[in-house]
């Protein structure tokens, strides 16, 4: 373990009494379970939409929708859920433990967002930024296998800085040692795993990706497509782009507690990929039980190509 101050040696310090308070071990019982009551329903929920995706793959609003990036993304989403469990769960974080919940969260964030990207380009390129109707009828001749093969390219340069981070420099999890008779004399309190450039690092490389995912989807915002998908994937975008980019950077403006910024976190995590549920899955099952999920005329912006 790291130790307060960076360093490996155990100190014999004392800690504030601002500061010694806020461990895990004394996070609000009403907000732990809370969280991983949501995070839990919202694990369930990914499985069920999986289901249904299987059950309803025959439907235009799924077929147009490539099912392989929707199943991909289902199981992304679900990886982040889970790092949010484990870094709410007792008993108190470990070093292992918060080097698997990065890799949970940044892999799931590449399998959801990375087929966002593809979905995205792919959009562009069929319309090239025009609007007429002899793109849409050859919208199904497009060929995919570049497309994923640069999803599938993306997902491994995910996975192979993860790697020479785990191997090289591992997250650890931050102890302090508190000499405090409310605490017991020398207990080590872990309060939080520690987070260095290489964390860092992987997420302005996430902020970049996204921010040209913000161009594409600006451009790709009146293009016809079915069932409003490319708006839908510009309100992803946003949204993570917003949501991520304030509870990333106030941390590092503020001195807020351990549990604060784990609150703030998780938060972030469970709202933006419930977004993304229900924009992508949520939405189109809503249509398939109304009946309309076979409906041609569903394409916006068909004829016209406005908003």
């Amino acid at each position: 373990p790291i130790y307060q101050g960076g360093t490996l040696e155990v100190p014999n310090t004392i800690l504030p009494p601002s500061v010694a308070p806020d461990t895990f071990t004394e996070l609000n019982s009403t907000y732990r379970y809370a969280v991983l009551s949501i995070s839990g329903l919202l694990i369930f929920i990914c499985v069920f939409f999986a289901i249904l995706l299987g059950l309803f793959r025959e439907q235009l609003i799924i077929k147009t929708s490539s099912i392989y990036l929707m199943f991909l993304m289902l199981l992304g989403s679900c990886l982040c859920f889970i790092s949010v469990v484990i870094k709410n769960s007792k008993p108190l974080p470990t070093s292992t433990l918060c080097m698997i919940s990065q890799w949970l969260i940044h892999m799931g964030w590449v399998l959801c967002f990375g087929a966002i990207l593809a979905k995205t380009y792919r959009l562009n390129q069929i319309f090239n930024g025009k609007v007429n109707i002899k793109a849409v009828k050859n919208t199904q001749k497009t060929k995919n296998r570049v497309l994923y093969a640069a999803y599938g390219v993306l997902i491994a340069v995910f996975a192979l800085y993860m790697t020479v981070w785990t191997v090289l420099d591992p997250c650890l999890a931050e102890v302090y040692t508190i000499t405090d008779f409310r605490l017991g004399f020398g207990n080590e309190i872990t309060l939080t795993c520690a987070y260095d450039w290489w964390r860092h690092s992987i997420l302005i490389f996430e902020f970049l990706l996204l921010s040209y995912g913000c161009v594409l989807s600006y451009n790709v915002r009146k293009l016809p497509s079915f069932y409003n998908e490319g708006r839908v994937i510009a309100v992803v975008i946003y949204n993570w782009y917003l949501i991520t980019g304030i509870f990333s950077i106030l941390p590092l403006l503020t001195s807020l507690k351990p549990s604060a910024s784990l609150a703030m976190e998780s938060f972030a995590v469970l709202w933006n990929y419930s977004i993304l549920l229900i924009g992508f899955f949520a939405y189109k099952y809503v249509l398939i039980l109304q009946g309309e999920g076979n409906d041609p005329t569903k394409t916006r912006n068909f004829s016209s190509g406005s908003s």
